[in-house]
């Protein structure tokens, strides 16, 4: 084996690391506004850094509005989503499930913990997103009731 047969070899190998039998990691932040108690607007961006990522994409990092209304506010939240990412595709999420996990702290902020149940799109009309499913979507943030700011970190895996 030559040297740059044993270098792509590697790199194929590293690569490997990246994908994780048909997954890609994703990762992202969501920053909303409450419009009223049942309902909020904001932005949400995905990234990776899988180059499988861009492939299936087109993009290293995807930006789009995301709208949620909330179903319920007993112990555990029900939320639902829809993630529009222009030029890419579109999502939805039902029946997401989401608590707070802790006391606030002196600006009213509450820790929140959020698992995202994000539909399998099923149609072509969901852009790149189509025949792609989503597991372990966890957002972890803060809300904040009096000023109806919120702000998560998102964690998951995509897998085709």
């Amino acid at each position: 084996m030559n040297n740059k047969s044993y270098i792509l070899c590697i790199l194929g190998f590293l690569a490997s690391f990246s994908v994780d039998a048909g997954c890609i990691s994703i990762r992202g932040s969501v920053r909303t506004q409450a419009i009223n108690e049942f309902e909020q607007v904001g932005r949400i961006r995905l990234s990776s850094d899988a180059v499988a990522f861009k492939e299936a994409l087109g993009l290293d990092e995807i930006e789009g509005g995301i709208h949620g209304t909330i179903d319920s506010q007993a112990m555990t939240i029900i939320l639902h989503h829809q993630m529009g990412f222009p030029g890419v595709g579109s999502l939805t999420s039902e029946g997401d499930q989401a608590a707070i996990v802790g006391a606030p702290d002196s600006a009213g902020n509450y820790p929140v913990i959020e698992a995202l149940k994000i539909n399998q799109p099923t149609s072509p009309l969901n852009g790149a997103f189509y025949g792609w499913t989503f597991q372990n979507v966890i957002a972890k943030g803060i809300i904040n009731l009096k000023t109806g700011a919120n702000s998560f970190a998102v964690t998951g895996k995509m897998c085709r």
